[in-house]
Parts: C-alpha cells; sequence; structure tokens
C-alpha cells in the first residue's frame, strides 16, 4: 500500500514538493514555492503527495482562504491534483480519488469536482 505524505512546517524543508516547472530556475522556483506553502500551511492549506518516484499530488485550501476571486463557506478550493507519466494508470484504477474523496469529506466541507 502506497503512503501519503503531508507537507508540514516541520518537514517542508526535506521532502521534495513536485515543482512542476523544470528550467533553469528550478532551484528558485522550488524556494518561492516552499516560501509561499509555509505561510500557506497556517491557513490551512494542504499539499499531499503520494510517496513515490514520481509527481503524484494535491494541494487545496478551505476556500475562505484560497488565493482565488471566490465567496463561499465550508467548500474546499483544489489548486492544483496532479498525477504524471506512467503513474496515470496505476492511480487512475487505484483506490487514490476515493481516498481523497473521502478524506476532503471528512473534515466537513463541501466537495465540489
Amino acid at each position: 500500500m502506497e503512503e501519503y505524505i503531508n507537507i508540514t512546517l516541520d518537514n517542508i524543508d526535506q521532502e521534495h514538493i513536485c515543482y512542476a516547472i523544470s528550467d533553469k530556475k528550478y532551484f528558485e522556483g522550488v524556494f518561492n514555492k516552499k516560501e509561499w506553502l509555509k505561510k500557506r500551511i497556517t491557513e490551512g492549506h494542504v499539499f499531499r503527495k503520494l510517496n513515490v518516484q514520481g509527481k503524484v499530488f494535491v494541494e487545496y485550501a478551505p476556500l475562505e482562504k484560497a488565493w482565488v476571486p471566490i465567496e463561499g463557506n465550508g467548500f474546499l478550493y483544489i489548486y492544483c491534483l496532479w498525477v504524471s507519466g506512467n503513474l496515470k494508470v496505476k492511480v487512475m484504477v487505484s483506490n487514490y480519488w476515493n481516498m481523497l474523496l473521502m478524506m476532503l469529506k471528512r473534515k466537513e466541507n463541501k466537495v465540489f469536482v
């Protein structure tokens, strides 16, 4: 069974955050993303990843704190849901989607997919 990791203030400096942009500014982008996440985690932002070699992660936050021009109470806003490469088939047929929806609903939030 796969292990899921939530990025927290305690582990963010050690964990790989699956930064999607691979160019000359990669390290700067990772640094900036981690600094942004450190501020957002205190607001309820979640970065949850599958502990595999590859990019499988979801980022979400309470809509009240999300950086989007949408108002609402009790909703979660999914910023990014990323599954890359050969993991697409494996993850799509696994229980990842069900686990994600159940986890979000357990927080007594409304989920809109």
